[in-house]
């Protein structure tokens, strides 16, 4: 039993390493616009719009189409003491069939209503193409931020690293300044700073997991991602935002696929108006008719009888029907224009806190290249000389050293900071609608 079992976990474990294999072999390296791409590829969302787009067609065909027409076969002034068909002269039995018609144009109205409501759904597609693209963005700064710190982390863990031997091996020959409480702080910056790298560690882990949940194959199976994180992405503004007048940025703006959505929604509510204008006409209905009677007892020959008609509604009473569903999309219409200019109103807000933003973070970025980082690492150079020469405090070489990794990451955040903007703004006055060819103007 117990080779048995050993023979299983030996098969089971070459086969595991077999599969390890083969899935790094299948590794799929994605650059940033490369996950966009096939994020908005694979979006279920975009799948299930398409499939609603066609259902939209297909009520469109209905809608226009005339109500059925209805047949009536009846049985006309039967004598009920014999129930003779011949008895009575006006005994018959009668076809007919009735065919009613539209309150105005009602049918061309519902029609062009659905397709309003398929364009809207159509820049509804381009919204979601343009949100993936930028979570998309967002995500993969995050990453790059995470290994840019997991980077300067493990760097700055080697100077920390060859600094606690130094500090052992003079304190061990009783050499210098050295005293035990320099080795404790350097065990201990040390232990922090293992702590920070499992935190970005653990970040970087978390955010490749959710960028790999918008890419992953639809059918769920596995597929072996790798993203190219080593740099920056080149990120860059589409055009100088800033000297744009608020009249050019709301132009800018209007083009933006939530407002498109909008816009179409305040088209589709005038439709609704014009709904609503079509039942105070009445509608019409036309009637046809044919009676078959037989032959009289006597042999008398009886006519047939053929009838036509036509009916029509009186729309009269409108006070509490008529009037208040024109009043009702009126007034829908108004909401709706009025949600259009707050829509428009929010975006602009955003734009200019980005534009405000960024201006902000393109001058601290300065800053931070050409003055912190310099000046920081010159003086953790001048600490750590003081400090092999018996001139200097060890606390301060610490401190010197941990004060370079926070303007880096600093230096680093600010650069995510940056690039995060300059997508936001980007996507705000140039969304990025990848493949999708389905937004109509």
């Amino acid at each position: 039993m117990k080779i048995y079992i050993k023979t299983y976990l030996s098969r089971t474990l070459l086969l595991t390493s077999a599969m390890m294999c083969t899935q790094v072999f299948a590794q799929t390296t994605l650059t940033l616009n490369q996950a966009i791409e096939l994020a908005q590829q694979r979006d279920l969302w975009q799948q299930g719009a398409r499939l609603q787009s066609k259902a939209l067609s297909a009520r469109e065909i209905a809608v226009g189409t005339l109500p059925d027409p209805s047949i009536n076969i009846s049985l006309m002034n039967l004598p009920m003491d014999s129930f003779s068909f011949s008895q009575e002269a006006m005994t018959q039995a009668k076809l007919g069939i009735a065919q009613m018609l539209p309150r105005g144009d009602s049918l061309a109205i519902a029609q062009r209503k659905i397709e309003l409501e398929r364009g809207q759904l159509d820049w509804q597609q381009a919204n979601r193409y343009n949100q993936i693209a930028l979570t998309v963005s967002e995500l993969w700064l995050d990453a790059v931020a995470a290994e840019g710190a997991i980077q300067l982390i493990e760097k700055n863990k080697q100077l920390f690293e060859q600094l606690l031997e130094v500090t052992k091996a003079s304190y061990a020959s009783a050499l210098g300044k050295v005293r035990q409480q320099d080795v404790i702080r350097a065990e201990l910056e040390l232990l922090q700073l293992e702590e920070r790298l499992a935190g970005e560690q653990q970040k970087s882990a978390n955010t490749q997991a959710r960028l790999t949940s918008l890419i992953q194959r639809n059918d769920f199976e596995y597929e072996a991602i790798v993203f190219d994180l080593s740099a920056l992405p080149s990120l860059t503004l589409g055009e100088n935002f800033k000297t744009k007048s608020q009249t050019q940025l709301i132009e800018l703006l209007m083009a933006h696929p939530s407002i498109k959505v909008l816009r179409k929604q305040e088209k589709k509510i005038e439709q609704d108006i014009e709904l609503a204008k079509q039942s105070y006409k009445p509608q019409w209905g036309f009637n046809a008719s044919y009676g078959y009677r037989d032959d009289a007892n006597n042999g008398m020959d009886r006519a047939d009888f053929f009838s036509v008609g036509v009916s029509f509604d009186l729309p009269v009473f409108t006070d509490n029907r008529q009037d208040q569903q024109l009043k009702a999309a009126q007034s829908q219409a108004e909401a709706t224009k009025t949600s259009t200019q707050l829509t428009i109103k929010s975006l602009l807000g955003q734009t200019y806190a980005e534009i405000s933003n960024l201006e902000r973070l393109f001058e601290r970025q300065s800053r931070y290249k050409s003055q912190l980082e310099k000046q920081s690492s010159e003086q953790a150079e001048a600490t750590l000389t003081a400090y092999t020469h018996d001139d200097g405090n060890f606390t301060d070489v610490v401190w010197a050293r941990v004060n370079v990794l926070n303007i880096q990451l600093a230096s680093l955040n600010i650069d995510i900071q940056a690039l995060k903007s300059v997508a936001k703004l980007n996507a705000l006055l140039q969304p990025n609608l990848g493949q999708f060819q389905g937004a109509q103007q």
